[in-house]
């Protein structure tokens, strides 16, 4: 068993942007698939844990982008749990392109769910202690995101099949999809995604409308770099899913 999780992806086309570079999805679901590998190493993927009628479900969500890497470009993942925060257990990411050279870094809050109460379970029993490798990625904790005040731009989006994953509704990665559609076009083309914070709120399953808002929020002093804000609602119920940050740098 790994205290710490190594694994190796290359960049393929479909991978890929419309510039030929990685996806922020893709180094989200490299993350994914990573992360989940090394809970299967000890026992304690989602398919472990459905035996025992309990899964895992995201809470908070921290990346940050340093440089993107191109189609053919080896990417090495590196991924351990950190600590526990109460109710939630954090791991960590680090991604690189190069034996030496950090592209992207990552921190997520989790929590054990049970299926049925749809509550968090306590992780003192049902984690062990040598699993954590007490290193932080990102330091800061996860901070407050704003609410929008006044959209840039509002688009609708159907839930569609792919979206869904072992739990039945939709992925994590998803949700940031759905955010960065809503980001103008002019921004794709001058900028770059260099960071996106995530606070999940709520679940939706297939069949549904999602409504995906965006607000630009212009800086006076940092004219090569843009935020967003965004949150994602339930289109039948308005119900709040996730509120997002992204942060872009000029190309």
């Amino acid at each position: 068993k790994d205290r710490i999780y190594t694994a190796h992806y290359k960049v393929t086309t479909y991978d890929a942007d419309p510039f030929g570079y990685a996806k922020p999805s893709s180094l989200m679901n490299y993350m994914q698939d990573a992360s989940g590998m090394h809970a299967v190493q000890w026992g304690l993927s989602v398919f472990d844990l459905f035996t025992e009628g309990k899964t895992w479900v995201i809470s908070r969500y921290h990346l940050k982008i340093f440089n993107r890497p191109s189609i053919g470009k080896e990417i090495v993942i590196k991924t351990w749990p950190s600590t526990i925060q109460k109710l939630f257990i954090l791991r960590e990411f680090e991604a690189y392109s190069e034996p030496s050279k950090l592209i992207a870094k990552a921190s997520i809050s989790v929590a054990m769910i049970d299926l049925k109460t749809k509550k968090p379970i306590p992780l003192g029993n049902n984690m062990p202690l040598h699993y954590l490798t007490p290193q932080r990625t990102i330091t800061e904790d996860f901070t407050h995101l704003e609410k929008i005040i006044q959209p840039t731009r509002t688009i609708e989006l159907p839930v569609m099949l792919r979206d869904l994953d072992a739990n039945g509704h939709v992925n994590h990665v998803v949700y940031a999809q759905w955010a960065l559609e809503a980001v103008p076009t002019e921004t794709w083309n001058t900028h770059h995604l260099s960071g996106i914070e995530i606070n999940y709120k709520a679940e939706v399953r297939h069949g549904f409308q999602i409504i995906s808002k965006v607000e630009k929020i212009t800086s006076e002093t940092d004219t090569n770099t843009i935020i967003f804000h965004h949150q994602i609602f339930h289109k039948e119920t308005m119900l709040e899913l996730t509120r997002l940050r992204t942060s872009w740098s000029r190309k």
